[in-house]
């Protein structure tokens, strides 16, 4: 689950990252001036994903020990 999370967050921040900015290789344009109320619901996403892989990190190490006191 950890590992489905991270690459779900990179994932998501690098959607984001191209509407912010664009690509000129891809020759994209960046579309968050136009549709700002999308670009703020998919940072929100993003933050909240990298919350979720924190604590999801956090929760390894306490699950372990759980295994190692039973």
């Amino acid at each position: 689950m950890m590992g489905l999370i991270s690459v779900a967050a990179a994932g998501a921040a690098a959607i984001v990252y191209v509407g912010h900015n664009g690509s000129q290789d891809a020759n994209w344009m960046a579309f968050c001036q136009g549709f700002t109320n999308f670009c703020q619901a998919a940072s929100e996403a993003v933050v909240l994903s990298f919350v979720a892989a924190a604590f999801f990190l956090c929760l390894v190490p306490l699950s372990a020990l759980a295994l190692k006191s039973n």
